[in-house]
């Protein structure tokens, strides 16, 4: 079986409101989208079977821990979608297409 290294991202706890988390996120963590598109595509192939998606620690050094459950796959996919627009990586634009699309089905 693969191992997955669950990535933990750093931030300030001011940014752990959910409007300023999503505004944080875009600016500062390419690999948390990444991350997004790996975590389901693991899913829904039965090699991660925990909806841990990621650790956040605060400049305290708390840890908070990040889940994404199934029914939020479609959301998450469409924020990593629009990210990757926004780069202009078209090429991870169209995993994250195939996954919705294949979730949708």
């Amino acid at each position: 079986m693969k191992m997955v290294n669950i990535p933990t991202y750093k931030m300030s706890s001011n940014f752990l409101l959910r409007e300023d988390f999503d505004i944080y996120l875009l600016k500062h963590h390419d690999s948390f989208f990444r991350r997004i598109i790996e975590h389901v595509k693991n899913r829904l192939e039965n090699i991660e079977k925990d909806n841990l998606l990621c650790n956040i620690q605060d400049e305290d050094g708390y840890l908070y821990e990040l889940r994404l459950p199934e029914d939020g796959f479609s959301k998450a996919l469409q924020k990593a979608l629009d990210y990757f627009k926004k780069i202009e990586d078209y090429e991870t634009c169209q995993e994250a297409i195939n996954i919705k699309t294949y979730i949708n089905d």
